[in-house]
C-alpha cells in the first residue's frame, strides 16, 4: 500500500455517495478490460483503508466495521488463494514447509523464509501474502472476529468496541508507518 491517509481525511468518499456500490465495495476505477484486475486490486487496497479509517473516526460502528472489514478480509484471502492455486511450484513450496515445520524438520524463521519466498513467486495481487500489510490486516482480523457487542454475552476472550478501535487504531497507525 503505497498512499496511506491520515487518520479521518477520508479516502473515499463516505457509504451511499459516491462510488459505494449497494454490496458495500467502493467501485474506485473505471471497468474496462485492460484495467479491471488493476482496479480490483487497488480498489481491495482502498476498501481496506476506508473501513478501518471509518471506523476510527467514528463513520461507522463497531458492528457495521466488522460486518465490513470480515467481507473484505475474505475477499483477500480468496485472492491469495487463488494466486497461490495458479502458481503450482509455489503451492507445493508452501506445502512442504508446513509438513517440514510440522514434522521438526525446519526452524520457525527457515519456514519462514521459505513461505516468503515462495509467496514472491506469485502474481501481484492487492496484499500478499506474507507481507507486513497482510501481518497488521490479519491481526486485525483475529481482533474483529474476537469482537462481541453484548457485555452480558462477552467471554473472557473476546474483546469490546473500545479495545477493537484501540486496535483499528495501531493497524492504521502501523500501515501509515
Amino acid at each position: 500500500i503505497t498512499s496511506i491517509p491520515t487518520p479521518c481525511s477520508g479516502l473515499a468518499p463516505p457509504r451511499g455517495t459516491g462510488n459505494w456500490s449497494a454490496d458495500g465495495n467502493w467501485a474506485s476505477c473505471s471497468s474496462t478490460a485492460d484495467d479491471h484486475r488493476d482496479c480490483q486490486m487497488s480498489d481491495i487496497r482502498a476498501a481496506v483503508i476506508q473501513a478501518i479509517d471509518d471506523f476510527v473516526c467514528g463513520r461507522s460502528d463497531a458492528d457495521t466495521f466488522v460486518e465490513a472489514y470480515s467481507r473484505l478480509w475474505q475477499r483477500i484471502r480468496q485472492q491469495q488463494t487463488q494466486a497461490l492455486a495458479s502458481t503450482p511450484d509455489s503451492a507445493a513450496a508452501v506445502q512442504q514447509a508446513r509438513l517440514d515445520a510440522a514434522a521438526g524438520r525446519i526452524s520457525p524463521e527457515e519456514y519462514v523464509q521459505r513461505v516468503r519466498h515462495a509467496y514472491a513467486a506469485l502474481p501481484p495481487m492487492a496484499i500478499a501474502p506474507g507481507t507486513p500489510v497482510d501481518e497488521l490486516l490479519s491481526h486485525l482480523f483475529v481482533e474483529a472476529n474476537a469482537y462481541e457487542s453484548d457485555p452480558q454475552a462477552r467471554e473472557p476472550y473476546q474483546i469490546d468496541s473500545a479495545a477493537l478501535l484501540e486496535e483499528a487504531r495501531k493497524v492504521l497507525a502501523g500501515l501509515r508507518a
